[in-house]
């Protein structure tokens, strides 16, 4: 079993002004943000539950998701889709579906709305403006392949190690 983790390789947000300085991969502590507009974006229970802790933190929190939270689907637990519903019917956050991020300016952010497709890209069906401090894009994490490349292995284009689906070996002896 190899384990190389994959914190130190947040997937990068693609769009102009994801380099700004307001624009974070992960949440360490949410007091900073109290009293702030900050997006939160991402479909998973990373993003989930950073929204909430921001929002208990006292900030006002906007999350973008590419698709509605559901009960009982493989991005988010139960527990959170639950939790992230009543937080957003209690207007504690705003959950906002059906988006993508288009660009990140200094004092706001835009949104690009879709028609969210799971086997293609949504067409854009219009865009809006959001005031905003900070943008926390926790849209996850690419493992290091250093270590693979090092002994050998090939790697599929999904970036996983080849391997035999029998045994589960690699074809690099030893």
């Amino acid at each position: 079993l190899v384990c190389t983790g994959t914190f130190p390789n947040p997937r990068p947000l693609d769009v102009p002004g994801a380099d700004l300085p307001k624009v974070f991969t992960r949440l360490a502590d949410p007091t900073p943000f109290f009293g702030r507009d900050v997006l939160v974006v991402g479909g998973g229970n990373s993003s989930a539950t950073g929204a909430m802790t921001l929002a208990e933190a006292g900030a006002r929190v906007t999350v973008a998701m590419r698709r509605a939270p559901t009960d009982f689907q493989s991005h988010l637990r139960p527990f959170i889709v639950r939790d992230l519903k009543i937080m957003a019917d209690e207007k504690r956050l705003t959950l906002v579906t059906d988006v993508r991020v288009a660009c990140i300016a200094p004092n706001s952010v835009e949104l690009a709305h879709i028609a969210y497709d799971e086997a293609a890209p949504g067409a854009e069906t219009g865009r809006s403006t959001l005031p905003n401090d900070f943008v926390f894009a926790l849209i996850g994490h690419t493992a290091d392949r250093t270590l693979f490349a090092h002994l050998g292995v090939p790697l599929a284009p999904d970036g996983l190690p080849v391997y035999d689906a029998e045994t589960s070996e690699a074809d690099v002896p030893g």
